[in-house]
């Protein structure tokens, strides 16, 4: 998450935000990425976590995989969500 966010920050800020929690006697620990970057459009954001999906393929490298395996990784491990 923080590699795309500085990917897609040219310029600007990128923040990174840790919490932890406690529920039912089950801790949890949040992470949360901000950044000021180019944004994505509401279409876009509903296919983000999809493999193989980029946001411009001819200016950024990549395979468009790194937020899908941020994905199955926190719902593996974690039962968590993105």
């Amino acid at each position: 998450m923080l590699s795309n966010a500085f990917k897609f920050t040219p310029e600007g800020t990128v923040s990174l935000q840790i919490s932890a929690s406690r529920r039912n006697g089950t801790y949890y620990l949040r992470a949360t990425v901000a950044d000021t970057g180019i944004g994505t459009s509401p279409d876009f954001q509903a296919k983000i976590l999809q493999p193989f999906e980029q946001v411009d393929r001819h200016h950024y490298q990549g395979a468009g995989l790194g937020l899908a395996i941020c994905q199955g990784l926190t719902h593996a491990h974690a039962m968590g969500d993105i």
